[in-house]
């Protein structure tokens, strides 16, 4: 760590004696380590065309090879996103032919979406390249640091989903 940072730290633990520096660092670490990864996934993706949006949904479609495709309501659950926001990924990637729409079979008033054979070949012809470069970007773990970091990376997921973000709001509202 750098000096200037280790003052800071100083200060900080003066002025809020306590609280867990540890905590604080690694949560510093862990939000400058995810905004890095979203700017250079953001460049990367935008040199190929894409969009994380975009990326995760053919990933998914891609994972699957169900003919009657996937509902799109399932598609919005797996990422978090808006109804609207997934519309403009769908529109997008069906107006490119990589992606269409298809009625649910068990359900018509139900759509669902699923991967064309152009979207096929695209994916085909991006995943090597894709795996190449997250291979160059984490060249300095293991393979077992890389399995650590994931069952950490886990472990702090389910934190978050098991109810922080209702932590949070409590805490919010309880200042003064």
């Amino acid at each position: 760590m750098d000096p200037a940072s280790k003052e800071r730290l100083r200060r900080f633990k003066e002025r809020y004696p306590e609280m867990d520096l540890e905590m604080v660092q690694f949560f510093a670490r862990t939000m400058t380590t995810l905004h890095d990864i979203t700017i250079m996934m953001e460049g990367y993706f935008g040199k190929l065309g894409l969009s994380k949006g975009r990326f995760m949904v053919m990933i998914q479609l891609h994972g699957h090879d169900d003919p009657h495709g996937v509902n799109i309501s399932d598609v919005i659950c797996q990422y978090r996103v808006s109804s609207a926001t997934m519309t403009g990924i769908i529109d997008t990637l069906e107006k490119e032919g990589l992606i269409e729409r298809i009625r649910n079979p068990k359900d018509r008033r139900r759509v669902n979406v699923r991967i064309t054979a152009s979207g096929r070949e695209f994916m085909d012809d991006f995943l090597p390249r894709h795996h190449e470069y997250m291979k160059a970007f984490t060249s300095d773990l293991s393979k077992g640091e890389r399995r650590t970091l994931v069952k950490l990376m886990t472990k702090l997921h389910q934190g978050i989903a098991e109810g922080v973000e209702d932590d949070l709001e409590a805490a919010i509202g309880s200042t003064p």
